[in-house]
């Protein structure tokens, strides 16, 4: 991230999600604190990360909505998803699992050519 106290923020957000149950994120403040034009697989592996970090169950999944102008995050506990599923798993956009939420077993960067780091 670009400085510490994006660090912190996002760890409020996230945390907020855990105690809320829900959280929104607005696209233009997540690419600046990431230095980023778009948010690619190495941003949501990185939110995936942390959020592991504060949720290790993985039945505790953290979900996504996309707005024109944020993201809804909200937590996932007996949520399922799919390919049209409007809330989407932040596993499966970090390459780390299909729409439905199962594991890969391996991650995007893990394929040549696949994933960038957003910039």
């Amino acid at each position: 991230m670009k400085h510490q106290a994006y660090e912190y923020e996002m760890l409020n957000r996230l945390t907020k999600v855990k105690t809320h149950g829900t959280v929104e994120i607005f696209k233009e403040e997540l690419k600046f604190w990431y230095d980023v034009q778009r948010v690619t697989v190495g941003v949501w592996r990185d939110i995936d990360d942390r959020w592991r970090s504060l949720e290790p169950k993985k039945t505790n999944k953290l979900l996504l909505a996309e707005t024109a102008s944020s993201w809804i995050l909200i937590w996932g506990y007996g949520l399922g998803t799919t390919k049209d599923s409007w809330f989407k798993d932040v596993r499966n956009l970090a390459g780390r699992a299909t729409p439905e939420g199962k594991d890969l077993g391996f991650e995007i960067h893990d394929i040549p050519g696949a994933g960038d780091n957003g910039k």
